[in-house]
């Protein structure tokens, strides 16, 4: 297994909303989260992704309890190791779609021609070689949501994080955003919080979170 938590406990306040879960997630497989609106599944990501501390509890990646790092270890790791994809793109307005997909690396302080050339690789891949000097109000809604997929990919990650990333999508861009992940998922994972059901029962792993527990 990639990674693994632990019994994880958070709360916000007085709501409990982790209560000792534990979870395993397989290398290059799509696992997702499913469960009703306030279960816990983006808090859970948030753990697994580093993005948020857990109570108590631990986060392994590849050996390692992560949550033991200090915040420049935990910088680090997420540059190199993870890509993170989400709803709203949080694609940089003034930038283009290239220097959008860059923009990880570049904060990694990667060779620039090398980092280019993957970029640009990353792009076309996706069938965007024709956008990348396009911003993304000049993008379409799942053009937009591809250039984050290449952003998250660009620093080659061992596993991608994702939240509800087609819920803005149409039902054609939804479908065709999902056959993309499980054709990355051959040389990375991937763990996806979301509603869609035919996404989930198609996906390698479904952990379904309610009242802030694994049901099944």
């Amino acid at each position: 297994m990639l990674l693994k938590a632990k019994n994880i406990f958070k709360s916000f306040g007085e709501v409990d909303i982790l209560r000792g879960v534990e979870v395993a997630i397989p290398e290059n497989k799509i696992t997702t989260i499913t469960g009703a609106s306030g279960a816990g599944k983006s808090t859970l990501l948030h753990v697994l992704g580093t993005l948020d501390t857990p109570d108590s509890g631990e986060v392994i990646l590849d050996g390692q309890d992560i949550t033991r790092l200090t915040k420049e270890e935990l910088a680090e790791l997420r540059n190199k190791t993870m890509g993170f994809v989400f709803q709203f793109h949080n694609l940089l307005p003034e930038f283009t779609a290239l220097e959008n997909v860059m923009m990880p690396g570049m904060i990694g302080q990667r060779n620039n021609a090398e980092l280019t050339a993957k970029a640009k690789e990353l792009l076309q891949s996706l069938g965007l070689e024709k956008r990348i000097n396009h911003k993304p109000s000049e993008l379409s809604g799942g053009e937009q949501q591809r250039v984050a997929v290449a952003r998250a990919l660009v620093n080659d990650p061992k596993i991608v994080f994702a939240d509800e990333p087609s819920g803005n999508l149409d039902s054609e861009n939804a479908t065709a955003l999902h056959e993309l992940f499980f054709e990355l998922s051959k040389s990375c994972a991937f763990v996806i919080v979301t509603h869609n059901n035919e996404l989930a029962k198609i996906s390698h792993l479904n952990l379904r979170l309610k009242d802030g527990e694994i049901v099944s």
